[in-house]
């Protein structure tokens, strides 16, 4: 994902997708992903993905 914002892609990490088997690891990698305005990227849920695509696409 770093490696795709670096070369200017909008990056969106499904949070429910990926898992770890420390869960305290997983929050690190979001809250680093997310850091300072989402610098690298933003995460949201697939819920709120889904959601999101049903109202832009019907």
């Amino acid at each position: 994902m770093r490696e795709a914002n670096d070369r200017g892609y909008e990056c969106l990490l499904i949070e429910d997708a990926t898992e770890s088997y420390f869960p305290e690891f997983k929050r690190a990698t979001l809250d680093m992903l997310t850091a300072q305005g989402g610098i690298v990227g933003w995460t949201a849920t697939s819920r709120e993905v889904i959601a999101a695509l049903e109202q832009t696409y019907g």
